[in-house]
């Protein structure tokens, strides 16, 4: 389980990094650039404001799924945490 979380947060944080860097590179375009999206086999010209719209909403929903996979892990290695303490009990009773 907490090996899954861990490669999830990781594709995550890797979605994080692609569309950072593609923020950046529409930030340096005037506002007269070409602008275009890969639809498939098929290169769509779209308006600048619209992509670094996208953009951002993208940049907020894959920092919300961050912050869902740091809790779930979070809650992950408490019940790991609440389990070793109950097992370090259980053998001290048996000595």
């Amino acid at each position: 389980d907490m090996q899954l979380l861990y490669i999830q947060k990781q594709k995550i944080l890797s979605q994080l990094n692609e569309n950072t860097l593609v923020k950046g590179e529409l930030d340096l375009l005037v506002e007269e650039s070409n602008v275009f999206k890969l639809v498939g086999p098929v290169l769509m010209n779209v308006d600048l404001h619209d992509a670094k719209e996208n953009v951002n909403k993208r940049l907020e929903f894959i920092e919300g799924e961050i912050s869902k996979v740091e809790k779930a892990i979070a809650e992950k290695q408490k019940e790991a945490e609440t389990l070793g303490d109950e097992i370090a009990e259980e053998q001290q009773k048996m000595q």
